[in-house]
């Protein structure tokens, strides 16, 4: 049985009430009664009613699954849904919502350790909801090793199931790494998001992935839409892409940067002689490597 909490939302509720016809379950005052004492159940538990997100800083246990409105998330519930992944590495997330394209929906499903739920959800996919949890090796920060070939292909298809259809993509050599992999991930999808805003509905994004000695070197080429190509290297920095695309397109920015610099990554930008923009990653074989 796995522990779950539901947060606030209309569309929660059909689902809490369903989950409750489905399993014995607690509820949210199974872990604090009234006088803000904490019960002892050992039972899995189904938290509803959250009334905000800011209650994730005192998960119910361990471990669980977490399941959020997408459509429903603003900006700010985003960042909090992303930080608690990481602060509690052996909880899942569900996203449940009508827009794959959604900018919660975008944002959250580049990291590891989160499953996409459509809504109108039928009872086989709520039932899911009550699957014991995935391992989750790679996906808490411990690294493992993985080829880069396929991780990015996988994040194309992301990208294709988004509506972003023109893309190109060839490597050469060995691409294997040892590394975080669901920090990888999420920070090479923050990135390839911004590139696909920029190239737009006819542009195409090309990348290229070499094996080398000590580091994979991967680029992402893509037509600078709005983006100065004059700035050059700064073309992705926050404050251009605040400027010139969106605030989510620099929030994206940052939490790519963060992502890949923990990996030990050497970032870079700037323009190429035939007009696009072009982003270089230098990603070590190993962490800190």
């Amino acid at each position: 049985m796995v522990n779950i909490v539901l947060g606030p939302g209309k569309r929660l509720e059909v689902v809490g009430a369903a989950l409750r016809g489905l399993e014995p379950l607690g509820s949210t005052r199974d872990r604090k009664d009234r006088a803000g004492g904490h019960a002892g159940s050992a039972r899995a538990s189904l938290v509803v009613g959250l009334r905000d997100l800011t209650e994730l800083s005192d998960p119910p246990h361990a471990e669980g699954r977490l399941v959020l409105d997408a459509d429903e998330l603003l900006s700010d519930e985003i960042d909090l849904a992303a930080r608690f992944l990481k602060r509690h590495p052996r909880w899942h997330l569900a996203l449940l919502g009508a827009d794959r394209c959604s900018t919660a929906a975008q944002s959250l499903l580049g990291g590891g350790r989160v499953a996409w739920l459509e809504w109108p959800p039928d009872l086989e996919c709520i039932r899911a909801l009550l699957d014991p949890l995935p391992p989750s090796a790679g996906e808490s920060g411990d690294p493992v090793d993985f080829d880069l070939h396929l991780l990015v292909e996988e994040l194309l298809v992301d990208r294709v199931l988004a509506g972003d259809t023109r893309h190109r993509f060839s490597s050469r050599g060995d691409l294997r790494l040892r590394a975080a992999r669901s920090e990888l991930r999420g920070g090479l999808a923050q990135l390839l998001w911004i590139a696909a805003r920029c190239a737009g509905e006819r542009g195409l994004l090309e990348l290229t992935a070499e094996g080398r000695a000590d580091f994979v070197h991967l680029a992402i080429e893509f037509p600078p839409g709005p983006l100065p190509l004059e700035e050059g290297r700064r073309a992705l920095a926050r404050d251009t892409l605040a400027r010139c695309l969106s605030p989510d397109a620099a929030r994206r920015s940052a939490r790519a940067a963060r992502a890949l610099r923990g990996h030990g990554a050497r970032l870079r930008a700037g323009s190429t002689q035939n007009g696009s923009l072009r982003v270089e990653l230098d990603l070590p074989r190993r962490p800190g490597g």
